[in-house]
């Protein structure tokens, strides 16, 4: 059963996982995070691949809470934590006024791409666990970003 789900799931997300969107505001937020990440040490860089980030938003237009699929690399997880409020969150919340979002949790698929890494297939095991947060998977009702795709 948790197959066939998981199955459906994907099937629904192909299309949006690596869509692109022609919004000023999330490209503004999309490029925040690449300059954020960008100043990140490489060896950090090199071991992440595909994750998802999942923000909560203040009444106040500032991030609140990130949390991380399971799969991510938890030297990624610290150093993002460090720089969380270097992120353009007005930006993102104009977005998700544009989208006419609130009240739900904000999955966002984030894809790194290293030039040093030898190895940028994603394992079975790295794929199951980017749907679970804290072991559990994603239950919360959420609205899914267009992906950020960063190549270095």
């Amino acid at each position: 059963m948790k197959k066939c789900i998981l199955s459906t799931l994907l099937l629904c997300l192909s299309g949006t996982l690596f869509a692109q969107t022609s919004s000023t505001s999330y490209n503004n937020f999309h490029k925040s995070v690449i300059y954020s990440i960008s100043s990140y040490p490489d060896n950090i860089i090199a071991n992440t691949n595909v994750s998802f980030l999942k923000f909560q938003l203040n009444k106040d237009k500032t991030l609140d809470h990130v949390e991380f699929s399971d799969n991510t690399n938890l030297e990624f997880r610290n150093e993002f934590v460090k720089r969380f409020k270097e992120l353009n969150s007005t930006a993102l919340y104009s977005y998700l006024a544009e989208m006419n979002v609130n009240d739900r949790a904000i999955l966002i698929p984030l894809r790194v791409n290293a030039p040093s890494k030898t190895n940028t297939q994603i394992s079975s095991k790295e794929f199951q666990m980017l749907y679970l947060f804290n072991g559990k998977p994603l239950s919360s009702r959420v609205f899914l970003c267009p992906a950020i795709q960063i190549t270095f």
